[in-house]
């Protein structure tokens, strides 16, 4: 059963992270604050990672760097620069990473639930027009 989590928690976090980035947004002057955010999202992801024993030989990451490089992949496509690059809203950003860091459980569910708080569309809203998507 442990390894069908493992699999889930993965599967989740990989398609949730991604999938989370799809609200597209206006672009704005440095790309520093959701480099930042990414780096924290990550510490904190791999962190989660290694309290439920994901990260060793024959783990779902190998090594911590493995760990790091890997979810710091799925968190550049759920944060893209294009979206987020001047837009991070630092409340929601601090949500994002308390639901992250506080989440003890470790199967799938968990981290589905924790990741709802994490999406673009939240963390990279800051500085952005009422209706970005424009229309007519």
């Amino acid at each position: 059963m442990s390894k069908v989590r493992k699999i889930i928690g993965k599967i989740a976090l990989a398609a949730l992270v991604g999938g989370l980035g799809a609200v597209a947004g206006c672009g704005g002057v440095s790309g520093s604050d959701v480099v930042n955010a990414r780096n924290q999202a990550t510490a904190a992801s791999c962190a989660y990672f290694q309290m439920c024993g994901d990260i060793g030989n024959g783990k779902t990451y190998s090594t911590s760097g493995d760990c790091t490089s890997q979810v710091n992949g799925n968190w550049t496509s759920a944060w893209p620069t294009t979206t987020c690059q001047g837009h991070v809203d630092q409340h929601q950003l601090t949500v994002c990473l308390d639901a992250i860091n506080s989440t003890t459980d470790c199967n799938g569910l968990a981290v589905l639930l924790t990741l709802t708080k994490c999406g673009s569309g939240t963390v990279c809203s800051a500085n952005q027009p009422p209706d970005a998507g424009g229309g007519g």
